[in-house]
């Protein structure tokens, strides 16, 4: 319960305002990391979301308003494998990522 209510409070306040008590709790709990685990995915697939916008704007791939949402579902993976084949293949992944973002949404 402390661990939960400390990561609670350290999104609301930050890490730096909780007790050294209750964050040594929180660093040794398995919930503590794999929270942590999920934020670091999070930020992953935002830098390369970011990544491949840069590249749509380069390129003058035309972009529909939801279109960071499109690219985030496409989940780490492959959107690694998108930023890896941009700097690579730019031709083909242009051609992808346009196909991608011109879909019809379901």
């Amino acid at each position: 319960m402390l661990v939960v209510l400390g990561t609670l409070a350290s999104r609301r306040f930050g890490q730096d305002r909780l007790s050294h008590y209750l964050r040594d709790i929180m660093i040794d709990s398995p919930f503590w990391e794999e929270q942590r685990a999920l934020e670091r995915k999070r930020v992953e697939v935002h830098e390369r979301v970011d990544t491949l916008l840069t590249f749509a704007n380069a390129r003058r791939i035309p972009q529909p308003p939801d279109v960071e949402e499109r690219l985030s579902h496409l989940g780490a993976a492959a959107l690694k494998a998108l930023v890896t084949q941009a700097v690579t293949d730019p031709d083909t992944a242009a051609t992808e990522l346009r196909a991608i973002l011109t879909a019809p949404q379901h």
